[in-house]
């Protein structure tokens, strides 16, 4: 993700001086799925020529490995220029540029049972808190329509452990009870989520679908699930307005999707503000983004300049 100036983004992280921000409590109890990692990041494919695309540390094949090498020999002869050219090359090979982030809000159909009022008025707040969010931040755009992960330690009752079997770390057995995931309590709808799969036996290719591929989210590099409820925690502490956390991550460790919870109490009539409740979504959607104490140290630089540097 590609970040704006960092006091504009202090800013908007402090703006909910209207409420208690609990983000740190919640997030905490909330596991983050991100996809399984059986294959290599496209960020270390760095030095890559237009038939070689796997990382030379993780290509098994010697002759490949030898023309990475030759590759990357001839390259160490470029001058700064040069060099910086061929990491924009390669960038530009694997990704688009960065474009504005695309946020998409679902809410469950039992979110919809209060007044029409209270409806309209979340709304028009999300609205105007998605579209100052989206001009902040840019991202590189997925190809493919944005389907979450399934975890496989719910859906799996155990998982091939052998790593000279062909399903190493596939499932082997399925719960029988297994239905579906959650985020914050909101459930993920199955037109959501990736499909699973069973492998019956460690070697043979054979397979069971479980559940099929849903038919996932076009145009979206973020979905946040958004319900308005009375909870414990608001209800605990009438300062909480709203509160939020991230569910699942993307293979860089971007949040694709979290959820949101409005304290119903926050959209009375008594002392509504449209403008306390923008910016009370804006704070929750930075945290959804990933402005949190859990991923600051996962941020990466991935500025051309830094690219150049690893180069130089």
């Amino acid at each position: 993700m590609v970040y704006f100036p960092v006091p504009i983004l202090l800013l908007l992280l402090m703006v909910c001086v209207w409420g208690k921000c609990i983000f740190d409590e919640v997030q905490s109890s909330v596991p983050v799925l991100s996809p399984p990692n059986d294959h290599p990041n496209p960020f270390d494919w760095f030095f890559r020529d237009d038939d070689v695309k796997v990382s030379a540390i993780k290509q098994q094949d010697w002759l490949t490995h030898a023309r990475i090498q030759n590759r990357q020999k001839e390259i160490s002869h470029y001058s700064h220029s040069q060099k910086l050219n061929h990491a924009v090359k390669k960038r530009t090979d694997i990704i688009d540029t960065p474009q504005p982030i695309r946020i998409k809000t679902w809410s469950p159909q039992e979110s919809h049972v209060f007044l029409q009022p209270e409806t309209l008025r979340l709304d028009a707040a999300f609205s105007d808190a998605i579209s100052i969010v989206s001009k902040l931040f840019a991202v590189w755009r997925g190809k493919k329509k944005l389907l979450l992960n399934r975890d496989i330690n719910k859906y799996c009752r155990f998982i091939w452990k052998n790593s000279t079997s062909a399903n190493f770390n596939k499932c082997g057995r399925a719960r029988d009870n297994y239905r579906t995931e959650s985020c914050l309590g909101v459930t993920i709808p199955d037109d959501h989520l990736s499909g699973c799969v069973v492998h019956p036996h460690p070697d043979q290719p054979d397979r069971k679908v479980i559940k099929p591929d849903g038919a996932g989210l076009p145009d979206t590099d973020v979905l946040v699930y958004v319900t308005t409820q009375s909870t414990d925690k608001c209800r605990a502490d009438s300062s909480v307005l709203a509160y939020s956390a991230h569910c699942q991550s993307n293979s860089e460790g971007r949040p694709v999707a979290g959820a949101i919870i409005i304290c119903r109490e926050s959209l009375s009539i008594n002392g509504f503000s449209h403008e306390h409740l923008v910016q009370t979504v804006i704070h929750e959607l930075l945290h959804v983004l990933g402005f949190s104490k859990e991923l600051f140290s996962k941020w990466t630089d991935r500025s051309i300049s830094a690219q150049s540097k690893l180069i130089g």
